[in-house]
């Protein structure tokens, strides 16, 4: 039955979806990764002595070693139970000079009617002396929500670990088959697509009509890159329907979809646009069968390789710093927002607590298994005696039932 699906391949021509059956529509959405949160955290109970449990702010306080195991990534961590404790239940923050703030935060809030600056995250900052204060640091805090001017590597790093740890059932429980899809810009795409801004905008609204016309939002993917033109494209990972409410086939209506979203004033662009605007291929997604391979498909364009593709993740010129040509007035800040995200998923992990000695072994052995991999996202306990790391894998808690066999062994 995969073998039915894996050699779709959609261009602009319609596809009879309708013709698959049931069971050969089953065995596409199959084909998705899933994790089994409670499974696995019974797997890994069973694989690994357990450290005594934390029991609370004031007793056995210390750090806790933590082995965490996501769909395709396996990482060690630690950190201050207690801290987390005492955040979680509004105590205030450890004291941190304003200045060292300035440099790491970008955000204050009013809360019991005094002002604290830190990171919303993890709760860690301090309460600042008064609204006089609180404006001060606020006019020295870098915003968070910069343009980006390129797609940095904490950035990939990031999108691989975030799609190697979702739990795609959602995706696997939308009606279709798991699909990539490929939205372009037409030739003279720049009085269309003038700012990222523009370009995320007709993102959402492709998002609002597929809403409207099949009755749910896509779970799934999105990545947004820039081919040698210069212009933006996305590649979208999601399950694509059968068909639609007029008898169309999905591609005929993504195609009619996408270019009436960007709306190109020119008709002969227009007509261009309907003809290699979008692109569907089940034969890409049904090869991506756990969450390492899924990860990487949407990473390989933002790695720099020979044929020089690093282009693919700069923003054009003309997305520079424009102003209104009367009044001077500055219209767009030029760059991008985030290159990737995700709709309708969670990151879902299980976790358990080791000794520090077992610990500080299962870290050396990911490090050397890493090492022979060739994966180079950052270096295990690279940052000191207790800092941690991850790495990606095929399947998370089998390599956990692997690891707990390798410590066994030493």
């Amino acid at each position: 039955m995969g073998s039915v699906v894996t050699g779709i391949t959609v261009g602009h021509a319609p596809t009879d979806l309708a013709s698959l059956d049931a069971l050969e529509l089953a065995a596409a959405r199959d084909l998705l990764p899933s994790f089994d949160a409670q499974a696995a955290r019974a797997l890994l109970r069973d694989s690994f002595t357990e450290a005594a449990p934390y029991r609370g702010a004031g007793i056995g306080e210390g750090r806790a070693f933590r082995l965490e195991v996501g769909l395709g990534t396996v990482a060690v961590r630690t950190f201050d139970p207690a801290r987390a404790e005492r955040d979680s239940a509004g105590c205030p923050p450890p004291a941190v000079p304003a200045d060292s703030l300035a440099a790491r935060f970008d955000s204050y809030a009013l809360a019991q009617d005094h002002y604290w600056i830190g990171d919303v995250a993890t709760g860690y900052g301090r309460w600042l002396d008064g609204q006089a204060e609180a404006e001060a640091i606020r006019g020295r805090v870098p915003s968070r929500r910069s343009r980006v001017s390129s797609w940095s590597a904490k950035s990939r790093a990031r999108m691989l670990r975030a799609y190697a740890e979702l739990d795609y059932r959602a995706v696997n429980a939308q009606p279709g088959i798991p699909a990539m899809v490929t939205l372009t810009y037409p030739g003279d795409w720049l009085p269309v697509a003038p700012s990222f801004d523009v370009v995320k905008a007709h993102l959402r609204a492709l998002l609002d009509r597929f809403q409207s016309e099949y009755g749910y939002r896509p779970a799934g993917l999105w990545k947004m890159e820039f081919q040698r033109r210069g212009a933006p494209h996305f590649h979208l990972f999601l399950s694509v329907p059968v068909g639609s409410r007029d008898g169309r086939s999905f591609e005929r209506w993504l195609s009619d979809t996408w270019v009436s979203v960007v709306g190109h004033p020119d008709p002969e662009q227009r007509r261009l646009h309907a003809m290699r605007g979008t692109h569907v291929s089940f034969g890409a997604a049904s090869r991506c069968t756990d969450g390492r391979r899924l990860a990487i498909y949407f990473l390989k364009h933002g790695t720099k390789t020979r044929d020089g593709k690093e282009y693919q993740n700069e923003p054009p010129e003309a997305w520079g710093i424009q102003a209104d040509p009367v009044t001077g007035e500055v219209t767009s800040e030029g760059g991008t927002g985030r290159f990737w995200g995700y709709w309708g998923m969670s990151r879902e992990l299980a976790s358990v607590d080791l000794s520090p000695a077992d610990w500080y072994k299962v870290r050396r052995i990911l490090r050397r298994w890493r090492t022979a991999q060739g994966q180079k996202v950052r270096a295990l306990g690279s940052g000191g005696g207790n800092s941690g790391g991850w790495a990606l894998v095929n399947d998370g808690p089998a390599f956990a039932a692997l690891l707990s066999r390798a410590l066994a062994a030493v």
